[in-house]
């Protein structure tokens, strides 16, 4: 299981409640990010916005504000997936991970989501996309596999998400032509959600999270 320790980053900086306004909107600018973690004593207590740093005399010191913080968070050994989908719950830029104790062992930003599924759908080799749109139950991993392979192509990735009575499962395949593949899943009354085949498309897909993670609906 991929937790989230294993795209934790210490990256980022924390800000502590003497830190003013100003320097938390300066190391969010410098590290490209809209939250940044607050401490206090070494233990976080929050996650503070450039939104709510905006509404602020940016002069003045943490301390001296009515802090608005957002609480979400993940422990360490939490799956990776949780922290998607917290980061898309509360559109936040960065997530913080604490241990089973509840210390402060780092970050993951959404550059760091981004990367875990550019690996764990091996982007980074050539081949297309197919997304099903499968009923619970005719869900059946083994006969999606020899559709696909007596085409001779072999599924580089498979990612299911479980939805109202349906699996939406994403397809990452080694070839580029899905025409005839599609056509054997149609010939088995799969229904086709999407597919991507394009260059084009795949660079837009890795290059733009937003879009990545609606395609999902994590």
């Amino acid at each position: 299981m991929q937790n989230v320790l294993s795209i934790t980053t210490q990256r980022l900086p924390c800000l502590d409640l003497s830190d003013t306004g100003n320097q938390a909107l300066l190391w969010m600018q410098e590290f490209r990010v809209n939250h940044l973690p607050v401490l206090e004593q070494g233990k976080w207590i929050g996650t503070i916005s450039e939104d709510f740093l905006l509404e602020e005399d940016t002069e003045k010191k943490l301390s001296q504000y009515t802090l608005r913080l957002n609480n979400a968070f993940v422990y360490e050994h939490q799956h990776i997936l949780e922290a998607v989908r917290l980061l898309e719950q509360y559109a936040l830029t960065c997530l913080p991970v604490l241990s089973k104790k509840g210390d402060y062992l780092g970050c993951i930003t959404r550059d760091d989501v981004i990367s875990y599924i550019y690996q764990a759908l091996s982007l980074s080799e050539s081949g297309g996309l197919i997304v099903l749109k499968i009923p619970f139950a005719q869900y059946e991993v083994g006969q999606i596999a020899r559709i696909v392979e007596s085409n001779n192509a072999r599924i580089l990735a498979l990612l299911s998400v479980a939805k109202n009575g349906y699996y939406e499962v994403t397809l990452h395949i080694n070839r580029e032509d899905l025409n005839h593949i599609i056509a054997t899943f149609e010939r088995f009354n799969y229904e086709i959600a999407n597919t991507y085949q394009r260059e084009i498309e795949w660079q837009e897909l890795e290059q733009n999270y937003e879009q990545f993670i609606k395609f999902l609906n994590l």
